[in-house]
């Protein structure tokens, strides 16, 4: 596919995202023209997620952990505390939301614990243990 065509593809997939976060995150935008290469902001914001969004003709693993790691580098390089996330569409398919098990624990931790003073039972702060 033609480098044109492939950012057209990529272009129509984030603007899918944002209407589909709409619904949720009535401020969710696509972050086009000159800010879609800046990588201080996610494909798109407005959410309380860093996301790097991707669509594919085929999905490889290394595709995956190459989006994620994207996400999660920009968030640190630019200080966003934002759950990094990859979504992904192989042309054809449902889009795969991807996120690190430690991120998907903090985000249940933050959002969702009843019991904040428990909250450090939950392993997110660490690396996995052996």
């Amino acid at each position: 596919m033609s480098g044109k065509k492939s950012r057209d593809k990529g272009a129509r997939f984030e603007l899918f995202l944002e209407k589909a976060f709409k619904v949720c995150f009535p401020d969710a935008r696509r972050m086009g023209g000159s800010q879609a290469r800046d990588p201080k902001y996610a494909d798109v914001e407005g959410t309380p997620f860093r996301i790097e969004a991707k669509h594919w003709a085929r999905l490889t693993y290394k595709n995956v952990l190459d989006a994620l790691t994207q996400a999660e580098e920009n968030a640190e390089e630019h200080g966003d505390d934002r759950v990094p996330v990859a979504i992904t569409k192989i042309d054809r398919e449902d889009p795969v939301v991807h996120v690190r098990l430690r991120h998907w624990l903090r985000m249940i931790e933050k959002h969702w614990w009843r019991e904040p003073e428990l909250a450090d039972v939950i392993p997110i702060h660490g690396e996995e243990e052996e």
